[in-house]
């Protein structure tokens, strides 16, 4: 949530690529609650350092709308990380170098590549 408020809080100038437009509807989205106790446990035990398929899967059940997209995002991402290891995916794929994955709505996810 911090890191969505700074990002916001910058000039639609300085983001590249923003559309002013689409900066003004996230501003005017509500925040998500805070986390509770049980999904701040789940986070951890299934995306915390080591992340296996059948826990990120088990998030995608977590009511918490932040634990679903955390979820989303580490099941397409079929590697190991910085501090995460994916069991099933031991090795870091340098195919997704400065590669980010994006959420659109319930079902879209797509790849950009940042530099």
């Amino acid at each position: 949530r911090r890191a969505v408020e700074d990002a916001l809080s910058a000039p639609a100038a300085e983001i590249t690529g923003a559309d002013p437009r689409e900066l003004r509807a996230l501003l005017e989205l509500p925040a998500p609650p805070p986390a509770d106790a049980s999904t701040r446990r789940a986070l951890w035990r299934h995306a915390g350092i080591v992340r296996t398929e059948e826990g990120l899967a088990a998030l995608l059940e977590e009511p918490h709308p932040l634990a679903r997209l955390i979820a989303r995002c580490a099941l397409t991402r079929k590697e190991s990380r910085g501090a995460h290891l994916r069991e099933e995916f031991p090795e870091r794929d340098p195919a997704l170098d400065h590669r980010h994955v994006i959420v659109s709505g319930e079902d879209s996810i797509s790849w950009q590549h940042w530099l």
